[in-house]
């Protein structure tokens, strides 16, 4: 049986921060996936595939403080490349790194059986 994990980014502070920087960020995050929309199609996929009797669980994984996020997601990288195109980037990663960062997994599993 294989299982298939999917992951997301979701990142918050306690600051006020602006919301289309964090959305700018995510989303050049995200381009990064080869297919950053599996977790909604990977039920339909198997069913394709001739899998049966599909089961599904989502396990989120929070991590703690700026340190692990980063290692996690390389959101210094990500804020930092897009800061030439949107200087705020910076300010919204200082603050970030400020804060109380926390980020986290979700990870969506699917399986089944193979008719």
């Amino acid at each position: 049986m294989k299982r298939v994990s999917v992951l997301r980014l979701r990142v918050a502070t306690d600051q006020v921060c602006n919301e289309s920087s964090y959305q700018r960020i995510q989303h050049d995050w995200i381009r990064t996936f080869q297919n950053p929309w599996i977790g909604r199609e990977l039920s339909s996929l198997l069913a394709d595939a001739g899998v049966g009797d599909i089961r599904r669980e989502g396990l989120w994984l929070p991590t703690h403080g700026f340190a692990e996020s980063d290692l996690l997601f390389e959101i210094d990288a990500t804020a930092r490349d897009l800061s030439a195109e949107l200087p705020e980037a910076l300010t919204w990663l200082e603050a970030y790194r400020r804060g109380e960062a926390y980020a986290g997994v979700l990870m969506l599993i699917c399986w089944g059986r193979k008719h």
